[in-house]
Parts: C-alpha cells; sequence; structure tokens
C-alpha cells in the first residue's frame, strides 16, 4: 500500500522533511523510469540494425509503378560518335621530356 500525502488547505503547516523527501524521490522515480524505457527503446533498434535480418538479404520487391524501368527499350538507342583525337608526336613534347643523351 503506497500512502500519498494529503496536502493541506492551510498552506502555513510545515511539510515534515521526510514528506518532501518522498515527494521528491517519487518524482526522480518517475523520471529515472522515463529514461529506462527510452533506453531500452534505443537498444532494441540497435540489436535490430547489429543482428537483425540485413537489408541485401530480403527479397527484392520492385514496385509495379517501376517494373517500366527495367523492360528493354522499345527502339534501340546508337551509341554516340566519338571523334578521334590525333596522336601526340615527339615533337610537341616540351623540351624537359627530351631523352638525355649521354
Amino acid at each position: 500500500m503506497i500512502l500519498k500525502p494529503s496536502t493541506p488547505s492551510d498552506t502555513s503547516v510545515p511539510m515534515p522533511p521526510i514528506v518532501a523527501e518522498m515527494l521528491a524521490l517519487r518524482e526522480e522515480n518517475a523520471a529515472l523510469k522515463q529514461d529506462i524505457a527510452e533506453l531500452k527503446r534505443q537498444l532494441a533498434w540497435f540489436r535490430q540494425h547489429a543482428f537483425g535480418s540485413k537489408s541485401e538479404k530480403r527479397p527484392v520487391e520492385i514496385p509495379v509503378a517501376q517494373l517500366p524501368l527495367f523492360a528493354p527499350a522499345a527502339t534501340p538507342v546508337a551509341a554516340p560518335r566519338v571523334k578521334a583525337l590525333p596522336s601526340p608526336t615527339n615533337a610537341a613534347k616540351p623540351p624537359s621530356c627530351a631523352p638525355m643523351t649521354a
């Protein structure tokens, strides 16, 4: 049985120190219980991400709206033409790259 202190209607009567301490401890207890619940939630999240099923192992489900993205193109696309560059010559090299003579 938990005893709750009654609040007197006359505020001139001081509260015994033991009752004030008990109320403070109850508030602290409630705050600590909230902290424990939050930490348990975080721990469950970390355990799921560390030891739970990985996304790579899950079967891939492609949404129906994205299926046309994987269908072959209706008309083949030609590769763009690339102009061949002329090959460099020895005359174009700077003097610092010239071979050394012994």
